[in-house]
C-alpha cells in the first residue's frame, strides 16, 4: 500500500495540474513521461527531488509546496542541500534557517545525514578562516560517508581545500590525487561517448575537472611544473586553454556551465553541488599559500 504522503502528493499534483490547464504530457515535458506523471498522481511511484523541482517549475509553484508533502527523508536531504548552498552564498544565518526544521523530521540523525552536518560545520569553519578546525570536521564527515558515494567525493574535495587553506600543501595534493584515482575512470579522461548528464555523471565530470585544476595549481606552486602539466593534460576538454593555469576562472567557468546544463536537464543532484563549489571558488585566490 502506498504511503499516505504519496497519496497526498499525487492528489496535490493532479489538482494543481488541472488548475493550470495542463495535460499529463505537458506537465512532464521535456524530461518526464506521461506515464511517470500518471503513476505519480496515482501514488504508484516515489518521485526524486529533481523530478519534484521540475514539476513545480512547470506548474509555476514554489518547489517548497510539493516538498512539504514529500517523504520526510526527501525533505531532510533537501534541507541539508539548501543549507549548504545558503551557507556558501549568503552566510551562516541563512544556513541556520534551513537547518531549523530538520530536528522535527524523523531519522534525520542517520549516519549519511550526520556526515553532511559535519561537512556543513567544516565549510562554516573554512569560510571563517579556520582552516585547521575545518580539516577536523571534514575528516569526521569523510569517515562517516559511504565509500565511493558522490557525497564522499564532495567532502574529500573540500577536505583538500581545507588542507590547502591551512598551509598543508603536500597533504592537500595527496588528498586530491587520491580523489582523482577513486573517481570513476580514475585520473584519465572519461570516454568520449560518456553522456555528460547521465544520472550521476554531471557531478562526477565536474569534480574530476575542478580537482585536476586545483591539483595542478598546487603542483605549480610547489615548483613541480612537470606534475602540473601531466595533471592538466588529463583535464576535461571543456577547460579550453587551461594550460595557462588561470585555475580560478577556468574552474569557476566549468562549474557554472555544468551547473546550468544540469539544472536545465532537471539533474538537481548534479547542479546543486556544482553551483555551490562555484560560488565559493569565485571568492578565493586560487594560488595556495607558500609552504612553511
Amino acid at each position: 500500500m502506498a504511503g499516505a504522503w504519496l497519496e497526498l502528493l499525487g492528489k496535490a499534483v493532479r489538482s494543481a495540474r488541472r488548475r493550470a490547464g495542463l495535460t499529463q504530457t505537458q506537465l512532464g515535458e521535456p524530461l518526464l513521461s506521461k506515464s511517470f506523471i500518471s503513476q505519480l498522481e496515482k501514488a504508484a511511484l516515489a518521485p526524486s527531488i529533481p523530478s519534484l523541482f521540475h514539476i513545480a517549475g512547470n506548474l509555476h509553484v514554489p518547489a517548497a509546496h510539493l516538498l512539504a508533502l514529500a517523504d520526510p527523508h526527501l525533505r531532510s536531504d533537501t534541507l541539508l542541500t539548501m543549507a549548504e548552498a545558503a551557507l556558501l552564498v549568503e552566510g551562516p544565518d541563512a544556513a541556520d534557517e534551513w537547518l531549523a526544521p530538520l530536528s522535527a523530521l524523523p531519522s534525520w540523525q542517520n549516519t549519511p545525514r550526520v556526515a553532511r552536518l559535519h561537512r556543513l560545520e567544516g565549510l562554516r569553519r573554512l569560510l571563517g578562516g579556520r582552516g585547521e578546525d575545518a580539516v577536523d570536521a571534514l575528516r569526521e564527515a569523510a569517515a562517516l560517508h559511504s565509500a565511493g558515494s558522490p557525497e564522499t567525493w564532495i567532502t574529500r574535495f573540500w577536505l583538500g581545500e581545507a588542507l590547502r587553506a591551512a598551509g598543508h600543501i603536500v597533504a592537500a595534493a595527496r588528498e586530491w590525487d587520491g580523489l582523482l584515482s577513486d573517481l570513476p575512470h580514475g585520473r584519465a579522461q572519461p570516454p568520449a561517448q560518456e553522456p555528460v548528464l547521465a544520472p550521476g555523471a554531471g557531478i562526477t565530470a565536474c569534480l574530476r575537472a575542478v580537482t585536476q585544476l586545483r591539483l595542478a595549481a598546487l603542483y605549480d606552486a610547489m615548483g613541480d611544473r612537470q606534475a602540473a602539466a601531466e595533471v592538466l593534460a588529463l583535464a576535461d576538454e571543456k577547460l579550453g586553454n587551461a594550460g595557462t593555469l588561470q585555475v580560478g576562472s577556468a574552474a569557476v567557468r566549468l562549474l557554472w556551465v555544468t551547473a546550468q546544463e544540469a539544472y536545465h536537464h532537471g539533474d538537481l543532484l548534479a547542479a546543486a553541488p556544482c553551483a555551490r563549489m562555484a560560488s565559493l571558488l569565485t571568492r578565493w585566490d586560487p594560488t595556495p599559500p607558500a609552504q612553511p
